[in-house]
């Protein structure tokens, strides 16, 4: 009925990334989501071309968005549910100057049940608009193609694959494994790993690598994350707060 989650993220440098997003259902078949993303990179020393320090300016950056979630009922049936997602997004960023851009995404998604395991199956299309133009230069939003799928070999084994494609970079992927056992009734705990390509080459092998683990208590959940920073030292770290309203169990899964 209602899903609330927090999260913040310590990177290095100083540099602080906060996010918020809230979703509720509208009807036995659409969700509406409100999110807020705040970058914050810290303090830094302005220099001239000589090198003399001018002071100091704070570059941030700050997202707003809304979301839309639809299940499709005519493409789904007792083996497959299938639903789509779209988001428009505003950005603004204030370095020295100020500029914004706009856009928005688009996803499809597929639950299978039609075998002894359930697994899922995404594509995602992100960051489609009118990117920044602090000057004369307007830039281009990071356009990319995301491809995932999941699996659960077992209730408490959960399995990820990832692909991504950016428009203007190199693709990478990542995966990942989470096992969940369960302390006591509503009272779960959850260790996992993952690997993502996406800084092998600029920061190196260690930054490949990343490792978690989560706390749920009935609807309430808390999950931590760490990754190592390669080549430029130090590590990055990860927590977020999640509340869940119990569900209604809709008409269609009855009938199920």
């Amino acid at each position: 009925r209602l899903s609330a989650t927090f999260l913040h993220a310590q990177y290095i440098a100083g540099v602080t990334y906060n996010a918020t997003s809230v979703a509720r259902r509208v009807n036995d078949s659409s969700v509406l989501a409100f999110g807020v993303r705040y970058l914050d990179y810290g303090a830094i020393t302005r220099t001239d071309i000589n090198g003399l320090s001018k002071g100091e300016f704070h570059p941030r950056s700050y997202l707003a968005e809304l979301g839309w979630g639809q299940s499709i009922y005519d493409l789904s049936d007792s083996e497959v549910d299938v639903a789509m997602g779209v988001s428009v997004k505003y950005l603004h960023t204030d370095i020295l100057e100020r500029a914004s851009a706009y856009g928005g995404d688009f996803g499809v998604h597929s639950r299978f049940y039609g075998t002894s395991q359930t697994y899922d199956i995404a594509m995602a299309v992100q960051n489609l608009g009118v990117g920044q133009k602090f000057d004369k230069v307007r830039d281009n939003l990071p356009t990319r193609v995301r491809f995932g799928g999941s699996v659960r070999p077992s209730k408490p084994l959960l399995l990820t694959l990832e692909a991504v494609a950016p428009i203007n970079n190199a693709p990478y992927g990542a995966a990942g494994v989470e096992y969940t056992v369960e302390v006591q009734k509503n009272i779960q705990g959850a260790v996992r790993a993952g690997l993502n390509s996406m800084t092998y080459e600029s920061l190196g092998l260690a930054t490949i690598m990343n490792f978690g683990f989560g706390v749920k208590f009935s609807d309430l959940s808390f999950d931590y994350a760490f990754a190592p920073a390669g080549d430029i030292g130090g590590q990055m770290h990860r927590v977020s707060l999640s509340y869940n309203l119990p569900a209604k169990i809709s008409r269609r899964y009855r009938e199920r």
